[in-house]
């Protein structure tokens, strides 16, 4: 009986330390800031050591503070600026109802559109579904998944990191062994195997109905969405087509099968809706939002991580040139990135804000959505992050629509007037344990 206890103390305290190890990678993986927080990332120069050694964090006080090499801190080239254009779809975006047959493209804002509009487009299937998640915590949607698993052809690529807690572990080997039982397939997107870089994750937040209906954003099946401020967006119709190649991709990769080969989205998506692809062998994101921004005379940006060198100096020479920008950040990250990026913009002159809900229901702003001149959207997964932009498969939509622009710069503009606040002062080294501190006591909990 001694032994026996021993034994499971034992596997307790493993399990417990791994998990810590695990949290640690996690909190580096979330959302792609392994870089930010001083993980290595082979595809380009770190900026920062890990806060937790206290090592100094990412100076951005300055451009010339910023390394860069030669091959990232070019201006835009030319052929940057004149990449082949994707084959127009036969859809045509003017406003929230497109011209083809039914289709329609619309945002939707936080937890409880979009639980809802999931489980719409989840219950409504009638052949297929398709999902590529990196969280998958929600049981409600889960077991909605596993209902339809039962009569029609569920397909599901996951982030393969288990989770930063033993209880977070559990439960996502729980859901997925609820989804497989149900008759549903159940992948790994293979990020070890795509240029190896360290902690790279399948970022990519994709629900797909019978190939013609979609959600899609920065959203996470989390086990409490609310807690986040993010933006989606639904999808139905012939729109959904740039996603269906998408998953079709990651499908294919997850079971060692020939990839489909995406063609070059265009850089101005015309009448057409393009998603652009991050991972290995794109930066479609990066170089999409350099091309705009070094248009662009109006941009709101709403940003969960921001600190890629090209879009920090991008979005400052805007700025010179009298481009109006508001700039809205998240300012909960561990490490403080965004505070050295607003510190940075700030100096510049460049109008920036953190996000800060008053009432406190929601922790933090976990959106990645922009706003060029009253019309163009980039909504997706992808973060303005290093790591981002440029390591991890994250996917992101671009399209023009001047009604659902509107709708964003609405929300956009109530968050900078009633959620945000001003930056508070640089923290010293005190603050900075006392952020470790309760950083730590986060992990653990």
């Amino acid at each position: 009986m001694i032994t026996g206890t021993r034994r499971h103390i034992r596997t307790l305290a493993s399990l417990f330390g791994i998990s810590l190890f695990l949290s640690a990678a996690a909190r580096a993986q979330i959302d792609g800031v392994a870089d930010d927080l001083g993980g290595t990332d082979l595809s380009g120069p770190a900026l920062g050591a890990l806060p937790l050694n206290l090592a100094p964090l990412p100076d951005l006080s300055g451009l010339s503070a910023v390394p860069q090499d030669a091959a990232w801190s070019a201006p835009l080239t030319q052929a940057e600026a004149s990449l082949p254009r994707f084959a127009p779809a036969p859809q045509v975006l003017e406003g929230p109802e497109l011209a083809q047959g039914d289709s329609s493209i619309r945002v939707i804002m936080d937890a409880g559109q979009f639980v809802a509009e999931s489980l719409k487009v989840i219950n409504g299937a009638k052949k297929s579904l398709d999902v590529e998640m990196f969280i998958l915590q929600n049981q409600e949607l889960v077991d909605a998944l596993a209902a339809r698993a039962r009569d029609i052809p569920v397909r599901v690529v996951l982030d393969p990191f288990p989770g930063w807690s033993p209880a977070r572990i559990i439960l996502k080997i729980r859901l997925i062994r609820k989804l497989r039982r149900a008759g549903a397939q159940v992948v790994f997107y293979p990020v070890r195997d795509l240029h190896g870089a360290l902690f790279k994750i399948d970022h990519a937040k994709i629900l797909i109905a019978d190939g013609t209906k979609a959600v899609s954003g920065g959203t996470n099946w989390m086990k409490d969405p609310g807690e986040n401020h993010d933006y989606n967006l639904v999808l139905k119709g012939e729109v959904v087509g740039a996603l269906n190649r998408i998953f079709a991709q990651s499908w294919a990769i997850s079971n060692g099968l020939p990839s489909p080969e995406l063609t070059q989205p265009a850089m101005d998506p015309g009448d057409s809706i393009e998603a652009l692809l991050t991972d290995a062998d794109h930066e479609e994101a990066l170089q999409a939002l350099l091309y705009h921004i070094a248009r662009a005379k109006r941009i709101r940006a709403e940003e969960y991580l921001l600190n890629e060198p090209r879009i920090i100096n991008a979005l400052i020479a805007a700025h010179k040139r009298g481009a109006d920008i508001q700039i809205l950040l998240d300012d909960s990250d561990l490490g403080g990135v965004n505070a050295k990026t607003m510190q940075t913009l700030l100096q510049a002159g460049v109008p920036a804000r953190f996000f800060h809900d008053p009432d406190g229901r929601q922790r933090r702003l976990h959106a990645k959505a922009v706003v060029f001149d009253d019309d163009l959207v980039i909504l997706g997964s992808t973060n303005w992050s290093r790591h981002a932009l440029r390591v991890n498969h994250e996917v992101a939509l671009m399209f023009h629509n001047a009604q659902v622009a509107a709708q964003l710069e609405s929300d956009f503009a109530a968050d900078w007037d009633d959620r945000s606040r001003e930056p508070k002062p640089a923290h010293g080294l005190r603050e900075l344990l006392i952020l470790v501190a309760a950083a730590v006591g986060r992990i653990v909990a």
